[in-house]
This record gives C-alpha cells, sequence and structure tokens, in this order.
C-alpha cells in the first residue's frame, strides 16, 4: 500500500517538495523481501551501472565482519556527508545506494514509518537552531533511515537532524567505519542519470573522500587526490562562473563523464 506524502519536506513553501520517505521505505522494503539471492543492491531507479566492478567489491564484503550487521555494507563514499567538513550533519550516508547481504539490507530498511509529527518537528519549535532549520522534519530521510537502524543497536541519543556533539561524533565515527565500505561512485561503477556524480558534483565538497573515510579506521594513504581534484574544480568554477556561466555549462558538459 502506497502510504503517500502528505507534508512538505522544506519550511521554505516556494520549493513544493513533499516528503517521500514512507514511500521510499515501504517501496525498498518490499523489494528487498522478495529477493532469493545472497547479496542484493537498492538504488534509485535512475542509477546505472558502468562497469561490473560492484561484483568484486562484494567479494571484499563477503570476508568482512561487522558488529552492526553480519557483513559490511557498500555506499558511495562521495554521496555521504561527512561532519568533519561544511555541513555538521552526523549519521548522514546516502540513501539511494546500498549493496550487500540482502539479510542485512532488509534488516535497514525494516525501520518504522515516520509519523506527522516527526514530520512537522521543526515547524513550531522556538530555540534558535529550529529557527534556522530549512527542513521541517526532525532528520532528514537519509538521516531517519539510518538512525532507526542503529538505534537498535547500540545506545545513542540523536535529538534531531543538527544534534552535534562530540559524543555522538564519536560514535557516528566508530559505527560508519565498523558498518561500511565507502568507495567513490566511479569504483563501484555507479553513476545517475537525473543527478550525474563527478568532481563537477557540489556533493563532493561537503561529502567523504575515501582517503578522509579511511582514516576513520585509522587506514592511512599517502595523498587525498580526491579532494584536492575537487577543491582545484571548485575554485576555476567560481572564477569561470565570474565570467561567463554559459562557458562553465559548456565545459562541464564536456568533463562531467570523464571525470
Amino acid at each position: 500500500i502506497d502510504p503517500g506524502a502528505s507534508n512538505y519536506y522544506y519550511k521554505d513553501q516556494k520549493i513544493k517538495k513533499l516528503n517521500n520517505i514512507n514511500r521510499m521505505l515501504v517501496s525498498s522494503y518490499k523489494g528487498l523481501m522478495s529477493v532469493k539471492t545472497k547479496f542484493c543492491v537498492k538504488l534509485r531507479s535512475d542509477m546505472y551501472f558502468q562497469s561490473n566492478n560492484l561484483s568484486y567489491l562484494l567479494g571484499i564484503v563477503n570476508s568482512s565482519n561487522s558488529s552492526y550487521a553480519r557483513k559490511k555494507i557498500i555506499i558511495p563514499s562521495n554521496m555521504a556527508i561527512n561532519p568533519d567538513r561544511e555541513f555538521k550533519l552526523l549519521f548522514h550516508p546516502s540513501d539511494t545506494f546500498y549493496a550487500g547481504l540482502t539479510e542485512d539490507l532488509v534488516d535497514l530498511f525494516n525501520i518504522p514509518l515516520m509519523d506527522d509529527k516527526q514530520m512537522t518537528y521543526f515547524k513550531n519549535n522556538e530555540t534558535d537552531i529550529e529557527k534556522d532549520s530549512p527542513i521541517l522534519g526532525q532528520y532528514t530521510g537519509e538521516q531517519y533511515l539510518f538512525y532507526s537502524y542503529i538505534k537498535n543497536k547500540i545506545q545513542v541519543n540523536f535529538e534531531n537532524a543538527f544534534d552535534f556533539s562530540k559524543e555522538n561524533k564519536l560514535i557516528h565515527d566508530k559505527v560508519f567505519s565498523n558498518l561500511f565500505f565507502m568507495f567513490r561512485n566511479t569504483k563501484i561503477g555507479l553513476n545517475c542519470y537525473k543527478f550525474p556524480m563527478s568532481f563537477f558534483s557540489s556533493t563532493l565538497y561537503y561529502a567523504y573522500t575515501e582517503h578522509e573515510f579511511n582514516k576513520l579506521s585509522d587506514k592511512q594513504s599517502l595523498f587525498d587526490f580526491e579532494r584536492l581534484l575537487s577543491n582545484i574544480i571548485k575554485n576555476l568554477k567560481l572564477s569561470i562562473l565570474f565570467f561567463s556561466k554559459n562557458l562553465y555549462l559548456k565545459i562541464k558538459s564536456y568533463f562531467i563523464t570523464k571525470i
């Protein structure tokens, strides 16, 4: 049964986007429950694979261990918010793609639906942080999915989307490093028609790089090429946009599928 979408996602009523978290939860859970294979993938309907790299990565999953699932789960690093950067949002992996054991993904999506009170949490609250919240819901859709899952595994108190504390940051780092494998979308072989992922994607400015994720589990790499390149492109973008938006769009269109 379609649970529908009855509340707006953003406070700004000019942005007519409904909160469709429950539709995503129901459709994903029903789809996962019908899977008969050991491993499976949950992804947006407008995503596609550019290679068969995932079959190799699932082999790594098969030999992994996690304290919060049977095996680790693969997510794209450049779509998961890194709270050490601009946006201080904890427990915020992307909800567009997961790959791992079917049993683990079923458990991940086997959570209660978000109710109206949670969807309108920031509507009438009076503290400064709540007044400044751009969203109406208590959590972003990504946070709601992940927090609903993980709070059944460990003791954690995460009041709302902007509840950032040293204690919760430590829990975030521990859980993310133990539960997930994060790989850049190109290493997974994944992309999206509607929101193409590349170094031109603004999401990388506040998402993890593989280097940054590996540091959570004390895995050292010599150089963070992703962050360097994204910063170069970010500064070039600002410079080119200053002179010509059309020129920037032409450059972006040419390179977006190449890096």
